[in-house]
């Protein structure tokens, strides 16, 4: 059972709110064997701007408060005690086989007031790893685990094995607004919560073959701009999930498939003002109840999709989450992906808004409400086959976009089509949608110099009081290509509720309409053709009408060609009058 985002509350604290230390700041229960530490010389921790720090390489009895030196402790030491909270404003560097035990209730922080570094230099041996482990109780969330904050750039951890670690309300390793890290060949076990938790702009400039157990509800979580950033080769184990939370990437990332789902607990955008683009590798993403990833909303963005990817709801339930939607500045291309589980009334699983585009490869929508949704003036290609299964409803186009669906897309049986109408936009071609039902919910115009194709075979219903328009505000042909073996059908959608049928205005040209059944049309027949009209009939008849042709006056149309009245309808031909 995937568990259901979270609030990571107490991840960090507010500046006012110091973490506890000893008195004055001082570090209370840090004393040494030793001497006192060597006078202040320079002394940079690996990678990073710490410098001018007193040296310290002598054996603490046991670590606590606020530490401000270049501190190395070495195997040689043995077991060391944290009694209470350690903050580092310096660094601190454990070599390989460095065990440090935690009190209950207390923490690792570094970087909270300013530059300091965190240096662990674990080894492959077992006798060579570094160990954090509880000074008490071996259970999960004895002690707060490691904090770190954003004075702790390019803090390197290899080698290290963090235990028992993780308040209730807290990650065992927590990085807050902190750049460049590496954390390498590492384990997180026995956590109370999660085990990696970021807030902030936080990255890693290397993450490699961890592994997390035991790490309570979420294994890793992180806000968008961290995940491209996760690294490969990690052990996670069979349940574990990988938290998304709200947030924007603003820059080229890749999420690639880490062996476990990502959850997206909220809204994700991908946009940035530069050019940028977000690549999902064969990754499966489960999304909350109303989440959404949406590309381009703000600013220009890209997304795509590799497959074989997953984008699906938590409980799988059709509509349980809101999708991926392609906004005016957005453009997506995917392929090998299948999308599930989302869409509402008014979007799809995968929505298309105005200006948005969309490229798609062989792609499956499976028990959506609705599957794919591509607003009027989206644009769709999609050239390859899309199947669709156990949908709502299956597709929400234009007329224009339907005319980007190839003839071999596969449909379950009673899959639905919805013609939104308007506009035609370009010249476009209705292919055959085997199994599928096309539903056009208002008129189409055929208009602007441009030219709708129906191919053979296919059956459309209108909605009642709709129908097909042609040449009304200027020049537009309709050519439907039926055969005697795959007639096209045109009728309504509801029985005994009439549809307007087609009526070619008067900037009808070379209309064509063959092999075609009309029915149930109201008005005076199921093709009028209006003065200065022209076309021909091949074959076309009308059933359950006043008649198949009404011509008016001056209508130069063809109508030689086996032009009959169907069923229920009294007359082929209404001759003008008048003329």
């Amino acid at each position: 059972m995937l568990a259901a985002g979270l609030t990571l509350t107490g991840c960090k604290a507010k500046k006012t709110d110091a973490p506890a230390t000893g008195s004055a700041g001082a570090p209370a229960g840090s004393t040494s064997a030793g001497s006192a530490p060597a006078t202040a010389a320079p002394a940079t921790a690996a990678g990073g701007a710490v410098q001018d720090l007193p040296i310290v390489t002598d054996c603490p009895k046991s670590l606590g408060g606020t530490e401000k030196v270049a501190r190395t402790i070495k195997k040689a030491c043995g077991p060391i005690t944290v009694t209470e909270t350690l903050v580092i404003d310096g660094s601190l560097t454990l070599e390989a086989g460095v065990v440090l035990k935690f009190q209950p209730d207390t923490e690792l922080v570094v970087g909270y007031h300013g530059a300091a570094k965190l240096i662990i230099q674990g080894g492959d041996a077992p006798d060579q790893r570094v160990l954090l482990t509880s000074a008490g109780d071996q259970a999960a969330g004895v002690w707060k685990g490691i904090s770190l904050d954003e004075g702790a750039d390019r803090s390197q951890i290899t080698g290290l094995d963090l235990e028992y670690a993780g308040a209730p309300d807290g990650a065992a390793l927590r990085l807050h607004d902190v750049t460049d890290v590496t954390l390498t060949k590492s384990t997180i076990k026995h956590a109370k919560t999660h085990g990696i938790a970021t807030r902030g702009k936080v990255t890693f400039a290397q993450c490699a073959g961890n592994e997390l157990d035991d790490v309570g509800k979420l294994a890793i979580s992180v806000e968008p701009s961290t995940v491209g950033s996760l690294g490969s080769g990690h052990k996670l184990g069979p349940d574990a999930v990988i938290e998304i939370r709200e947030g924007t990437v603003d820059s080229d990332a890749t999420w690639p498939n880490l062996g476990v789902p990502y959850q997206i607990s909220a809204t994700v955008y991908v946009e940035s003002q530069g050019a940028m683009a977000l690549t999902i590798a064969g990754a499966t993403l489960v999304f909350a109840t109303d989440a959404e990833l949406i590309v381009g909303y703000h600013a220009r963005g890209k997304l795509k999709i590799t497959g074989p990817a997953v984008l699906t709801s938590i409980d799988g339930k059709p509509g349980t989450w809101r999708g991926l939607r392609i906004d005016d500045r957005g453009e997506a291309t995917i392929e090998g992906a299948t999308f599930s589980s989302g869409g509402s009334a008014d979007s799809g699983v995968l929505t298309v808004k105005r200006s948005g585009k969309v490229t798609l490869g062989e792609v499956t929508f499976k028990d959506n409400t609705r599957g794919l949704w591509v607003d009027d003036q989206g644009g769709l290609t999609a050239p390859k086959p899309l199947t669709f299964r156990g949908n709502e409803r299956a597709a929400h186009l234009s007329a224009t976009g339907l005319g980007a669906l190839t003839a071999a897309n596969v449909y379950d049986d009673g899959q639905i089509i919805e013609i939104v109408g308007g506009e035609l936009r370009a010249d476009t071609t209705w292919l055959t949608q085997a199994k599928a039902a096309v539903q056009v919910l208002d008129d189409v115009m055929v208009e602007g110099g441009f030219t709708l194709t129906i191919s053979a075979g296919g059956t459309y219903l209108w909605k009642p009081g709709t129908g097909v328009t042609v040449g009304y505000h200027g020049p537009g042909s309709l050519k439907i290509a039926g055969r005697a073996d795959a007639p096209v059908v045109l009728g309504t959608q509801v029985k005994g509720e009439p549809w307007k049928g087609i009526d070619l205005d008067t900037s009808a040209r070379s209309t064509e309409l063959a092999h075609v059944q009309l029915a149930d049309v109201g008005g005076e027949a199921g093709v009028i053709a209006k003065n200065g009209a022209a076309g021909k009939l091949d074959h076309v008849s009308c059933a359950r009408c006043a008649a198949t042709v009404a011509p008016a006056c001056g209508a130069k149309l063809d109508t030689s060609a086996a032009v009959t009245a169907g069923a229920e309808t009294k007359v082929a031909i209404v001759k003008p009058t008048g003329c």
